[in-house]
């Protein structure tokens, strides 16, 4: 059998495309994983020393003492017992009155074991971490082997849980209601989590405003800690991805440096919120994605203190001219040619523009662009910059300040490493910086062929998760692949009767009545606001500010500490249509008392919450037209779905004139394009792309043109899609040449 890895670019997927790169070293070894765990087990069969037994093969499970030894023979010499669930470890010793000891054991976990046996102790010969390719290839298996038992436990715990609306377990056939629950978001790095982190981060926008500060902190293979570990391996060309506990290790070290330097030494400024998301791409080394919010805005001044994006004076400043030049430049990339203004060489020796826009215009001061991207200080050698010679493939090129990556002075002489600082606190797309910091883990896409398999068509492409042993070892020591501050608390969203419970098919009718009748985020946020005066001078979205959620009691309670949570209404679909306009009733009414007292406005009780929403005059006002939108960015990345919600919004809304709105919110619309045609600033045809849309969503619900709403007409107004106007708009003449 044979598996063929394929790059992202030839196939069509709603994924983050920099979840599918390909891994770029040779040298690497990586596990593609199945997440489904009724489909693969990991085993081995061995043979039965004596001829003719009744056992002459057998299956040897991952769970058992002799897979490692059976597996790994050169690393496991003396046939050492491997992991298996039947171990436990000493949890804590208590000693009665009666001076009788009373020991606590608990289950020994995967990730426990083995990061055990990667610990160099003093005086101790360990000889698993000599082990060099073979090591990665254990350690991926040591990962893969813990997570199939994590799936095994939420499989088994889980398969008998199920989740139904209320008033629908109040009718007879209650025990046979509910779907079953696989992967909880509690699951760390599985989809449902990294949903969670997006949203998480969009919430910290709609608190804080767009972050100030984005920064990417890449590990450098050449640190001096790093080398130091790896001549302790063995002699020879050992390198780093030879030793992953060591590389995750020594960048765990620095990352809660950095961390430091940037939240508590306040090096940029004080600091007010902030996160970051841990990944591994392309060669497999880590790296992370920092989010930082200023208690002060940052001014164009600050930004030329802060970043430089110029090649030092390598007289004045030796040492930060070597780091800058051997990590902060970008390329040149491949088949760059000076008198040709496109740099890169692209596919069959075509000549492409650079995806990251290299290399950049020189100029004398910074300024912001027209989409909001900073424009960072360059000089050209004539005016006082400065350049050096790199050879590129053999070739020498000179490099001068139009290939420089922004960095920060200090931090790139305290960590000498590929620090990437960018000032990002008026970026329009902060959408998509919020979720490429949160895309999650590497994905691979795959085919596989055997002798007795037919070609797999583009249907039979199969998505499956690509680990490695950096990552295997990172995620084995329980380090945290995010981390924000303050901390997001996901408010329940619900119709009267509707809230979701959670019950066990098991469970008495008597139990299950109990978990009806339990109040939830909403229902305890009314019942709050009925007696507590300060309460009721909220918004729904602002109670985690000064109130805790107890959930065994299931009541909101002041905070007594400083500390502080933002809150975040869980997001809705433009399908659920009442649940949409309630949700935007809790961002506007302080106080309410009940779900009559919510669609209750200026003593008028209305039936439905689309009426109560027009009644407080939300639809026709256009600031509230202009906050709703910004909502739904808020809670969506995708701008297709932002563009179908706003469709239905304009034919059931009383507002006539979109004119001032389109104008003010149309790059918001529009932001998709302008990354999908890898552009830095918009023009017509990017806005008309997002008018046809829009068109065709106000046609699928039944409307007419939207020119009668007041928003620009779209391309000639036929009902046709983007992809057939597109096919037909083909130049003949450079066709014919």
């Amino acid at each position: 059998m044979s598996i063929t890895l394929h790059a992202a670019e030839k196939f069509s997927t709603r994924e983050h495309k920099g979840v599918y790169h390909l891994p770029s070293s040779s040298s690497q070894v990586g596990a593609i994983v199945n997440l489904d765990p009724s489909k693969d087990h990991l085993q081995i069969m061995i043979s039965s020393p004596k001829e003719g037994s009744k056992y002459n093969l057998r299956f040897v499970k991952h769970n058992n003492y002799f897979y490692d030894s059976f597996q790994y023979p050169l690393l496991f010499l003396n046939g050492d017992l491997g992991h298996s669930y039947k171990m436990t470890k000493l949890d804590k010793v208590e000693c009665s009155e009666s001076r009788r000891t009373t020991k606590t054991y608990n289950v020994l976990t995967p990730c426990m074991y083995y990061s055990s046996l990667y610990m160099e102790r003093e005086g101790q010969f360990n000889y698993l971490t000599k082990g060099r390719r073979l090591f990665q290839q254990f350690v991926v298996d040591n990962y893969v082997k813990a997570e199939a038992n994590r799936f095994s436990f939420i499989e088994m715990n889980q398969k008998e849980i199920r989740k139904e609306r209320a008033d629908i377990l109040r009718g007879e056939n209650s025990q046979s209601s509910g779907q079953r629950v696989i992967i909880p978001a509690s699951f760390v790095g599985g989809p449902r989590y990294m949903k969670e982190r997006q949203q998480d981060a969009l919430a910290f926008v709609t608190s804080y405003g767009s972050p100030d500060f984005f920064i990417t902190f890449t590990m450098n293979p050449q640190w001096k800690e790093l080398q130091e570990a790896i001549a302790c391996t063995s002699k020879g060309s050992v390198q780093p991805c030879d030793r992953p506990d060591s590389v995750s290790r020594i960048f765990k070290l620095k990352v809660d440096a950095l961390m430091d330097d940037l939240t508590k030494k306040h090096i940029f400024g004080r600091v007010k919120a902030h996160l970051y998301s841990t990944e591994w791409q392309k060669r497999g080394l880590p790296h992370v994605h920092i989010l930082l919010w200023m208690e002060h805005r940052v001014t164009n001044d600050l930004i030329e203190k802060l970043i430089s994006a110029e090649i030092p004076d390598k007289t004045k400043e030796p040492r930060l001219h070597e780091i800058v030049t051997t990590n902060m430049i970008h390329g040149p990339c491949k088949g760059y040619d000076e008198s040709n203004a496109l740099g890169c060489q692209g596919k069959h020796g075509s000549r492409q523009k650079c995806g990251k826009d290299f290399p950049k215009v020189c100029r004398d001061t910074t300024f912001f662009g027209n989409n909001g991207y900073p424009l960072y200080k360059r000089r050209s050698v004539g005016e006082g910059g400065h350049s050096f010679v790199k050879k590129v493939k053999g070739q020498a090129v000179t490099v001068d300040n139009s290939w420089v990556v922004p960095y920060n002075p200090y931090l790139c002489l305290k960590y000498n490493a590929h620090i990437n600082v960018e000032c990002s606190n008026s970026i329009k797309c902060i959408a998509y910086v919020t979720k490429y910091v949160n895309k999650g883990c590497d994905r691979i896409l795959f085919t596989k062929t055997g002798d007795s398999d037919t070609v797999n068509e583009v249907k039979n492409y199969q998505e499956a998760r690509f680990v490695n042993a950096n990552e295997a070892t990172w995620k084995i020591f329980k380090y945290l692949i995010h981390k924000s501050y303050p901390a997001v608390f996901t408010l329940d969203l619900h119709l009267e009767g509707e809230n979701e419970v959670f019950f066990n098919e098991h469970l008495s009718e008597a139990e299950i009545k109990k978990k009806i009748s339990k109040d939830t985020h909403l229902t305890a946020f009314f019942k709050l606001c009925a007696h507590n005066e300060f309460a009721a001078d909220l918004c729904y979205h602002q109670l985690p500010n000064h109130f805790l959620y107890d959930n065994k009691n299931s009541v909101w309670v002041e905070r007594k500490t400083r500390s502080s949570a933002l809150g975040r209404i869980r997001a809705v679909t433009n399908k659920t249509v009442e649940l949409f306009y309630m949700r935007l009733l809790l961002t506007h009414k302080k106080g309410p008392k009940s779900f009559k007292d919510l669609r209750t406005i200026e003593g008028q009780s209305y039936s439905s919450y689309r009426e109560a929403v027009k009644a407080m005059g939300l639809l026709n006002d256009e600031e509230t037209w202009k906050t709703t939108i910004m909502e739904i960015i808020n809670h969506t990345n995708d701008r297709r779905q932002l563009r179908a919600t706003y469709a239905s919004m304009l034919i059931f809304s009383d507002l006539e004139d979109q004119s001032t709105i389109w104008e003010e919110t149309k790059d918001l619309f529009a932001s998709d394009f302008l990354h999908h045609y890898k552009l830095t600033e918009y023009n017509d045809e990017i806005y008309l792309d997002a008018l046809d849309d829009i068109q065709e969503h106000v046609w699928n619900c039944g409307g007419g043109n939207i020119d009668q709403y007041g928003l620009p007409a779209s391309r000639g107004g036929e009902k046709t899609t983007n992809i057939i106007r597109r096919e037909r708009s083909y130049n003949k003449e450079k066709l014919a040449e």
